[in-house]
C-alpha cells in the first residue's frame, strides 16, 4: 500500500506548538530553514527568545518566526514579498493563534501594507528593503535574515538599514 505523498510542510520543533505541521508553498526559491538548522539556532537563542520582539525579515515560509512564537516570543513581525507566501503565512499564523482567520485580512502588493495582525504577530507583504526604509517600529530584540540562495546580496544592505534605523 502506497502512502499519498505529503504536501510541503514545516514542523514546529519545540515549545507551545511542538510537532505541529503547517503547509508551505511549493515554489522555486522558497525553502524552509531545515529542522536541524532551526534546532541549532534556537539552542543558541534559547535564553533570548522568551518575551522577545522578533523580525522575520525575509520570512518565506515563516519557519523562524513561527518557531520563535512557539518558544514564547512576545511578538513577531513577518515580512515577505511574495503575495501567495505571505497569504499562506497569514493563514498559518491564524491557525496557530487559534483562529481560522486573522483579525484583519487583506492582500497587498509589494508595498508595505499589513496582511494580518494579532497581538503576537503581524504579516506584511513587502519588499524587505522597502519595509526597512519605511517602518517606524520599536527596536527588535532578534532579527532573522535568511534569504533565498540567489538573494544573498540583500544581506549587506539589510544589515546597514537595520543598524541605521535603530531596528
Amino acid at each position: 500500500m502506497h502512502k499519498k505523498p505529503q504536501t510541503n510542510s514545516i514542523r514546529i520543533i519545540a515549545g507551545e506548538w511542538r510537532g505541529r505541521r503547517l503547509q508551505v508553498l511549493d515554489r522555486e526559491g522558497l525553502r524552509p530553514t531545515t529542522d536541524r538548522v532551526r534546532e541549532t539556532l534556537f539552542n543558541w537563542l534559547m535564553p533570548d527568545v522568551s518575551g522577545a520582539r522578533c523580525l522575520d525579515l525575509l520570512a518565506g515560509t515563516g519557519a523562524l518566526g513561527l518557531e520563535s512564537l512557539s518558544r514564547g516570543a512576545a511578538y513577531v513581525q513577518f515580512c515577505e514579498m511574495d503575495r501567495a507566501a505571505a497569504g499562506l503565512l497569514t493563514k498559518n499564523v491564524g491557525t496557530l493563534m487559534g483562529s481560522a482567520t486573522s483579525s484583519s485580512t487583506s492582500t497587498s502588493t509589494s508595498t508595505s501594507s499589513s496582511a494580518s495582525e494579532s497581538d503576537r504577530a503581524d504579516v506584511v507583504c513587502s519588499d524587505a528593503l522597502r519595509y526597512l526604509k519605511q517602518v517606524n517600529a520599536t527596536p527588535f530584540d532578534i532579527v532573522f535574515l535568511d534569504p533565498p540562495f540567489e538573494g544573498l546580496e540583500i544581506l549587506r544592505e539589510a544589515l546597514l538599514l537595520i543598524h541605521q534605523r535603530g531596528l
